[in-house]
């Protein structure tokens, strides 16, 4: 799996998806099958995909996304993002963010009730069942997207 990778930048990020997600030879490779796949679907290179994927995969981790789970996060995230980057620091906000729901000022609290998200069904959800939280969370947002625009776009300000 090169992926436009040189040799030791392969090795790297190799290890590190081992490491939080513990692929063997042949999980490898269908992980670089599915980044191929993903670069198809979305506007970001495989090259992006995997990177970003190496890089958010300890807080993938913690929302108990497998490889193949984060790297879509990652090309999602590519597709809206001006760069890895930004899309590496929205990640790693929605992360702290949902975390640390209860903590969060007024106007995040009041735009998420909007879009029916409870911060105290967020806060246990996310102890409980970190993916399950994660996936109620998106589709809470692709409802708003198609429902309401404004508050769509009210809420993407507040978080990000």
């Amino acid at each position: 799996m090169a992926l436009g990778f040189s040799t030791d930048e392969t090795s790297r990020m190799l290890n590190t998806l081992n490491t939080h997600f513990k692929l063997n030879s042949k999980d490898a490779l269908s992980f670089g099958d599915e980044i191929f796949t993903l670069s198809n679907k979305f506007n970001a290179s495989s090259k992006s995909i995997a990177n970003l994927t190496s890089k958010i995969s300890a807080n993938a981790k913690m929302f108990s996304l497998n490889a193949k789970e984060s790297a879509v996060l990652s090309a999602a995230f590519l597709q809206v993002a001006k760069d890895e980057e930004t899309a590496e620091n929205s990640i790693n906000s929605l992360n702290e963010k949902l975390l640390n729901i209860t903590s969060l000022g007024d106007n995040l609290k009041f735009s998420l009730t909007n879009i029916g998200i409870n911060t105290q069904q967020i806060e246990i959800g996310m102890k409980i069942d970190p993916k399950a939280t994660l996936d109620l969370f998106f589709k809470r947002l692709k409802n708003t997207k198609k429902a309401n625009e404004k508050q769509y776009n009210e809420l993407l300000s507040s978080m990000f």
